[in-house]
């Protein structure tokens, strides 16, 4: 049962952190390109948007939950990763309220807002989901660091 709980966990990470890679550096910046002199591209960043959303909020569930319950399971385990382990919660829960911050406050501004403001608010929540990525991959690297850490120490 761990085992299927850490796949869940490893593979749900991987479509989340994923997800985040292919809108953050790929996606948008092409539909910045494409758009260029032509205004905002809302209708492409509302595809996107739309058939992102349910694989980022599917890696986010699948993660926290086999997160927790990994952690139920093997306590031992998980108190092995010791500051790292907060370091993953931490970066779980920064990545998460970016995401919900995203979808309830920034993302109806981007789609209701005059053009101008509309690529403010987008290029702030860029730079948002570009540090969401950050945190994602040092959550994802975290017990590896740690082992590195243990090698070098001993």
């Amino acid at each position: 049962m761990y085992e299927l709980i850490l796949m869940v966990h490893v593979v749900s990470g991987a479509l989340w952190v994923g997800a985040l890679f292919m809108n953050v550096l790929i996606v948008w910046p092409a539909a910045y390109r494409w758009a260029a002199g032509t205004g905002f591209p809302r209708s492409i960043i509302s595809l996107v948007g739309m058939k992102s959303a349910p694989w980022l909020y599917l890696g986010m569930a699948g993660l926290a939950l086999s997160g927790l319950a990994l952690a139920a399971l093997d306590g031992a385990a998980a108190s092995g990763l010791g500051l790292w382990l907060w370091v993953k919660i931490a970066a779980a829960t920064y990545m998460i309220a970016n995401n919900v911050h995203g979808t309830i406050v920034t993302w109806p501004k981007v789609m209701l807002s005059p053009e101008k403001r509309a690529w403010t608010v987008w290029k702030i929540y860029h730079a948002r989901a570009a540090l969401a990525l950050l945190v994602g991959i040092l959550a994802m690297a975290a017990p590896y660091l740690q082992r590195l850490l243990d090698g070098a120490a001993a």
